[in-house]
């Protein structure tokens, strides 16, 4: 698989190559040496980006960044500078978070969940990050501008952490590790789950038989015990498509966590993500391309379609303090 790497990375081309040249120099050799100084299996890392890069023709920039090497070049290029900054970095966030596709996410929320990773009493809450990503959609930079106003908009009231998962097992020792870290004092307040999915399930990794969390894994006794992970009535928000949808994985997912939950009703992105926060809880209001509706549903109310936050205080049509807990 190195070897494949290292050929991918020499189809880039020359003007490509001469604008951005700092990870090219390096033979299979060198690459391998350079991940084994992290602290990172280069079988492992590289099989994550090869799932994680883009399967399916797109537009030229995600051609650039997903093709050819682009993909692999801006996670090599991300895991350098985050090694440069703090030396054992990448090793803790895979260990500890999963996160090998760096590239994603803001270098500064990285760099901010390594230091932060001891501090075990301030509320919080989690992008959860599916491994699989068809079509490169988040390497794409307005989602960094989502997460970085995301990070803003907590106002410093919530830490914002990150966990990439490859299937339902993953999640699940996600959500245990997180507990088991974090739990004893601070339950997870919300959720911000990227993927793509249909009306039944959301594609997390590249495994037929456990990649996808689907509406069967959230039946039964052991599904229920899920919502232990999370404080009451917690907030969820979903981007995989169709999710919202009517007895969706999305409506499901909102009566399993005895919380709330918002999800596209169609074929769409994440466009924007306002939050509001008072002493009580924390909404978070996503706007889908496309002009798809956004589904909010919870234990309390039912199947609410909605465009957008309305205006002086109300939410999806009710005063904020009939949702909040």
């Amino acid at each position: 698989m190195l070897e494949q790497f290292v050929q991918k990375i020499k189809e880039i081309p020359d003007s490509f190559r001469i604008k951005y040249s700092r990870s090219f120099r390096w033979s299979a050799k060198g690459y391998r040496m350079r991940f084994n100084r992290f602290g990172l299996d280069p079988n492992t890392v590289l099989s994550r980006w090869e799932d994680g890069s883009r399967k399916t023709p797109s537009d030229l920039s995600v051609i650039l960044l997903n093709d050819i090497g682009g993909f692999e070049y801006w996670n090599m290029e991300a895991l350098s500078s985050l090694e440069k900054q703090r030396p054992g970095i990448s090793r803790v966030l895979y260990r500890e978070y999963g996160i090998l596709n760096y590239s994603r996410y803001p270098e500064e929320l990285l760099v901010e969940q390594f230091d932060q990773r001891a501090i075990t009493d301030k509320p919080y809450g989690v992008i959860i990050d599916a491994v699989a990503d068809y079509n490169g959609s988040r390497l794409h930079y307005s989602n960094h501008n989502i997460l970085r106003k995301l990070r803003s908009d907590l106002q410093g009231k919530y830490f914002l952490r990150i966990a990439e998962v490859d299937g339902k097992y993953g999640l699940a020792r996600a959500l245990i590790g997180l507990n088991n870290r974090y739990g004893e004092t601070q339950k997870i307040s919300f959720a911000l789950l990227r993927g793509h999915g249909t009306r039944e399930s959301v594609q997390l990794g590249s495994l037929a038989d456990r990649g996808s969390l689907s509406l069967e894994d959230l039946k039964g006794e052991s599904a229920k015990k899920v919502k232990d992970f999370f404080v009451p009535n917690p907030m969820i928000v979903i981007t995989a498509c169709h999710t919202g949808e009517t007895n969706g994985l999305g409506e499901r997912l909102a009566e399993v966590l005895q919380g709330r939950v918002m999800a596209p009703d169609g074929v769409s992105a994440l466009e924007s993500l306002n939050t509001s926060i008072d002493e009580a809880s924390i909404i978070l209001t996503p706007d889908y391309t496309n002009g798809v509706h956004t589904k909010f549903y919870s234990a309390k109310y039912k199947n609410i379609s909605v465009w957008s936050p309305i205006g002086d205080g109300r939410i999806w049509g009710r005063s904020s303090s009939e949702i909040l807990p």
